[in-house]
């Protein structure tokens, strides 16, 4: 693992790194969340990539020093108008 990449998973050398990523808003996850809270639990850095519009994400997932969450912009308007 480069210096870089150590760097990125907060220092966390030899953990394992696993990346969730909800096609929709997190917030309205639980499945996901609950996937998250459990691999963090066995020891795993996890990076969970959404939306974060709605409801916001649960204190015990948000204050996991091994849980990151990156939000997603929201997509445009006019994707979600129906024909």
């Amino acid at each position: 693992m480069t210096k870089r990449q150590e760097d990125d998973v907060g220092g966390l050398c030899g953990t394992r790194c696993v990346t969730i990523i909800v096609l929709g808003d997190i917030g309205r996850s639980p499945r996901m969340r609950y996937h998250a809270e459990s691999l963090s639990k066995e020891g795993a850095f996890v990076h969970m990539i959404g939306y974060c519009s709605s409801v916001p994400i649960p204190e015990s997932l948000a204050n996991d020093p091994a849980v990151r969450v990156h939000a997603m912009a929201e997509p445009p308007a006019f994707l979600s108008r129906k024909y």
